[in-house]
């Protein structure tokens, strides 16, 4: 078994004598495909004489060999420890002491595959760091309570965030998170309250329980129209003041309650068909506009309570529920377009004081085209 090690620099090959580095001589030819590393250069190593051959000096472009991946201008002194699958993951900071830190790509000629939890957690000083292609692993709580991280640089297999990874990392302003993840953890980036921007990769199915909570600077979340996002879970967004809109895409199906309640900046909603049940949008003071898609069954318990700027709302014919409160303290609220007729609109169940306002009621307007 390997056992927990520090980066001291020049990676040391396996190797038996120095001999192993000359040339072979009786015309043997070398074999083997093996990729050995070093700081100067990469090479490879005969499965017969155990000598190394193809030497070469890295070619370096930004940092990293554009031959064999080997990150050059790796942080020295971080901690390392072996995985039992195979390669290695980085628990801590070791005696590194560095601002920015840029992870090795690999260690002792294996893989560097992951960032262990908590490996970096509540290192104030922390600014910036560089996750290398070979990191296909980010765990829970790597860098939370990181409050000066201002920059991440992911590698392109990242395949797994953790839970609360960025929690209260309260200088980060914006972050790309990397495409061929399928899920933003609950906690991710909860409490980063100077979070502006960013942007969710297609491959994305999930935004977990209170991800964005309490990112009260949040103003856009990038979500294209080819997007797998699939489902919101509760709280996600909670109290993030500053957003102004949010994309649904073709497919989505679910939003937990509480999802968006908070957003006092969100002004108008239009959710695709795919969507059979609507919830979580308590207290969005500016929404003004919301256009259900045309197979929402259920409008939730509370579902746009205390929305006081709306004004109008496209409800479809196929709605079948309208739990309790949904509407309640919407006194803004003149006009419900409904696509089904009268007999539809009596015929859908409703809760009790399903729209609640202190004086009037919405008009309501049948055989209404969503447009």
């Amino acid at each position: 078994m390997k056992n927990k090690t520090l980066i001291s620099g020049i990676i040391i090959a396996v190797c038996a004598c120095a001999p192993a580095f000359a040339s072979c001589g009786g015309g043997h030819t070398h074999s083997g495909n093996q990729l050995g590393r070093n700081d100067e250069q990469h090479w490879k190593m005969c499965d017969d004489c155990r000598g190394y051959y193809d030497e070469e000096a890295h070619d370096t472009a930004d940092g990293a060999c554009s031959v064999c991946g080997f990150v050059t201008n790796y942080t020295k002194g971080l901690e390392l420890t072996y995985l039992y699958e195979g390669g290695y993951a980085v628990t801590g900071l070791g005696s590194a002491d560095a601002e920015q830190i840029i992870i090795p790509s690999y260690y002792e000629n294996e893989p560097v595959l992951a960032i262990a939890s908590g490996a970096f957690a509540n290192i104030t000083k922390l600014t910036g760091v560089a996750i290398p292609d070979t990191v296909t692993r980010i765990d829970d709580r790597v860098f939370e309570g990181c409050t000066a991280l201002e920059s991440v640089a992911f590698g392109a297999r990242v395949e797994q965030l953790g839970n609360a990874v960025f929690k209260n990392c309260g200088a980060l302003k914006q972050i790309v998170l990397p495409q061929g993840i399928t899920l933003i953890g609950d906690h991710l980036f909860e409490g980063c309250s100077a979070l502006k921007s960013v942007t969710v990769p297609d491959s994305v199915e999930k935004i977990g329980f209170q991800s964005f909570i309490f990112c009260e600077a949040l103003e856009e979340v990038k979500i294209s129209e080819n997007s797998a996002l699939r489902a919101i879970e509760d709280s996600a967004f909670y109290d993030c003041r500053k957003l102004t809109s949010f994309y649904f895409p073709q497919g989505f199906q679910e939003i937990g309650e509480s999802a968006f309640n908070g957003c006092f900046s969100l002004d108008n909603i239009v959710l695709p068909d795919s969507l059979l049940e609507v919830n979580g949008f308590y207290d969005c003071t500016s929404l003004t506009s919301v256009k259900l898609g045309n197979a929402t069954q259920t409008i939730g318990d509370g579902a746009f309570s205390g929305c006081v700027s709306l004004l109008e709302i496209y409800i479809p014919a196929s709605l079948q529920v309208i739990e309790r409160f949904a509407f309640a303290k919407c006194d803004g609220l003149d006009d419900i377009y409904f696509a089904g007729t009268s007999a539809d609109w009596d015929a859908v169940e409703k809760g009790e004081f399903w729209s609640e306002r202190e004086e009037g009621a919405p008009t309501l307007h049948f055989n209404a085209v969503r447009n």
